[in-house]
């Protein structure tokens, strides 16, 4: 048994150790590795050079694939009709059953293997898998990379307590996530860093900005201390040809500046916040 991520083939668990980290092209599956719909499919292919009987079928974001050894089943054929049916039976609820349990693990297993415990976000793990996957996408066009570092996270845990502290992170995740979430994937990448994979227009890029910065005031007067987060955003469309890694490092450009601004104006010392 197989379970992979339906989109891009990757194999997240395995009844076989080596299949792991591997994609489900590599097995011998053809196009055939991504059903459209969550009917199984039967088809026969050469997984790993072994003849095989495959289903296949996809449950939520994951493909689910079942083999079985053509040889080993084609041995049983005389086998009687009644056996062969209580046989089927038994082994397609067992199976069932088998399939519900290990994909609910895998899932739950590569979900809290990419989260990041304090603040439900994605976190750097995750990042790095999903870097491909956004330079790739056919909508690279309007594809907005955002750079985002809390402002004061360590004068707050020097006064307050980390408590404190990890309030104040999760009160970003709560802004960022709010104005940015609906248009991608929000990451925190550090300790006070976090990254927006976002799919946006200029037009819906200024709405989510102006409604972050108000996002972020109304967080600050409903608590004890400021939420301040420097950021920059680039935006695919304004640097044609641009890689991600380009797009990043434009965007780590724009919040360094954005940062500078902010202890210029506020008087303190980056070194000690």
């Amino acid at each position: 048994m197989i379970v992979a991520d339906w989109e891009s083939g990757v194999i997240l668990g395995s009844t076989v150790s080596a299949h792991m980290k591997r994609n489900m092209t590599e097995l011998g599956t053809g196009s055939n590795w991504k059903p459209p719909g969550h009917e199984p499919d039967n088809f026969t292919a050469d997984v790993d050079g072994i003849p095989s009987y495959c289903s296949i079928s996809r449950v939520g974001d994951y493909t689910v694939l079942i083999v079985q050894d053509k040889n080993k089943i084609n041995q049983s054929i005389p086998l009687t009709l009644s056996s062969l049916f209580l046989y089927l039976v038994l082994a397609g609820g067992t199976i069932a059953v088998i399939v519900v349990r290990m994909t609910r693990r895998i899932v739950a297993e590569h979900r809290n293997a990419n989260t990041d415990t304090l603040t439900g976000l994605y976190n750097r793990r995750a990042y790095a898998e999903d870097m491909n996957r956004f330079e790739e996408s056919p909508n690279y066009s309007e594809a907005t990379y955002v750079s985002l570092d809390l402002n004061g996270l360590k004068i707050v845990n020097d006064n307050n307590g980390h408590e404190a502290g990890d309030e104040l992170l999760r009160g970003a995740a709560q802004c960022i996530v709010e104005c940015f979430g609906e248009y991608g994937t929000i990451y925190r990448v550090g300790g006070d860093e976090f990254v927006a994979l976002l799919f946006m227009t200029k037009d819906e890029e200024a709405e989510a900005r102006r409604k972050f910065e108000e996002s972020m005031t109304d967080w600050s007067k409903h608590h004890k201390f400021e939420l301040s987060i420097s950021y920059g955003c680039a935006h695919a469309s304004d640097y044609p040809g641009f890689s991600v890694e380009k797009l990043s490092n434009l965007a780590d450009e724009m919040m360094y500046a954005d940062k500078a601004a902010y202890y210029r104006k506020t008087g303190r010392d980056r070194r000690r916040t």
